[in-house]
């Protein structure tokens, strides 16, 4: 995430970060694109993205400024892909607790368990 002025912030990389209106036959089918720390349970596996996913990875990038790390850990695309998919994050401690429950919602393995949208 970089800042094009101090109140614009640009994602560079998000997963992979594209626009709507984006042409979708760009990337193939079953073929895994993205920066997998990042990435949500459903990017990762065959379920259908949406906003859901993008709220997953900024749960992530949360997560790390409050901690000082990311939630999950590994140095293989398969040990990162593994922990994405099953393992929940440990929780926040100290002066920062007060938002693992927002940040632990943002990470939810399944969408539907995650905020209906940000603003929520």
């Amino acid at each position: 995430i970089m800042f094009r002025e101090p109140q614009v912030a640009v994602i560079t990389d998000f997963g992979i970060a594209k626009e709507r209106s984006q042409d979708h036959s760009l990337t193939e089918t079953g073929q895994v694109i993205g920066t997998t720390a990042y990435m949500s349970p459903e990017q990762l596996g065959t379920g259908e993205t949406d906003g859901r996913s993008d709220q997953y990875s900024l749960g992530i990038v949360f997560y790390e400024l409050l901690a000082g790390r990311r939630p999950f850990l590994g140095t293989s695309f398969y040990e990162l892909a593994m922990q994405q998919l099953s393992r929940r994050p440990d929780r926040l401690s100290g002066p920062v607790a007060v938002f693992d429950p927002i940040v632990q919602r943002m990470l939810a393995k399944a969408p539907e368990q995650r905020y209906p949208d940000c603003a929520a």
